[in-house]
This record gives structure tokens, C-alpha cells and sequence, in this order.
């Protein structure tokens, strides 16, 4: 699903700022066992912002529910301002409209489906 992506993804930006793995295990049953019952994302070394860190947080929440769309992540105040310096509108449109690709805005929350649709035959 959208938000085991974003949880995989907050599980990769982890790794990257913090060069380990939040959640250490012996083997992939010890694995499973941990994931499930995840509560608190591990500190985060200071040098990052608390931008980054809510974000990582967020995305780590364990009820997906309360996980963020991709959509909210573009919109983060810490996020948005970064697309806007290196992107105009149009070319902003561009890469995250997918309307092109899927008939879905993706910045439109209202459009986006809250399960993916079955495929078609």
C-alpha cells in the first residue's frame, strides 16, 4: 500500500542520516517480531534538523493510518520551499501531476484513493 512505501521509505532516509538500521534483529523472525511491535523511532544523530526528524518520525509511525502521504511530505514546510528554488510551477506541475501517468493528482488528497485500485483485466 501508499503508506507501507512511505514507511519503507522512512525506513531508507533513516538508514542514510543515522548510517544503521532502526531496528536490529538476530534473524528475519526476530525481524518480523520487532517490526510489529515498532513504537519509537531511535534518536537521530544531531547534526540533522528537527525538519528532518519529524519527518523520519512521521513516516516510522507505527498506525499507518496516521502515516503521511506522499502528498503531505511535498507539502512539509521543510520540504516545499526546497522544490520551489530549484523548479518553476509548470516544471513542479510536471513531475509531481500525475494525472499524465495515472488520472490521479497526487497533490489533490480528495482525488487520491484511499486503496489502490484492483488492476484492470
Amino acid at each position: 500500500t501508499n503508506k507501507a512505501d512511505i514507511w519503507s521509505l522512512g525506513i531508507l532516509f533513516y538508514e542514510i542520516c543515522a548510517l544503521e538500521v532502526p531496528i536490529k534483529a538476530a534473524n528475519l523472525h526476530d525481524l518480523y517480531k520487532r517490526i510489529m511491535n515498532f513504537q519509537k523511532v531511535p534518536a537521530l544523530p544531531r547534526q540533522y534538523s528537527e525538519n528532518v526528524k519529524e519527518i523520519i518520525t512521521r513516516m516510522l509511525t507505527a498506525d499507518a493510518s496516521k502515516r503521511p502521504s506522499i502528498a503531505d511530505l511535498l507539502e512539509h514546510k521543510a520540504i516545499k520551499p526546497r522544490i520551489a528554488k530549484f523548479m518553476t510551477e509548470e516544471e513542479h506541475k510536471a513531475e509531481f501531476d500525475h494525472t499524465v501517468l495515472h488520472k490521479v493528482n497526487i497533490l489533490d488528497k480528495k482525488a487520491v484513493p484511499s486503496t489502490p485500485a484492483e488492476p484492470k483485466a
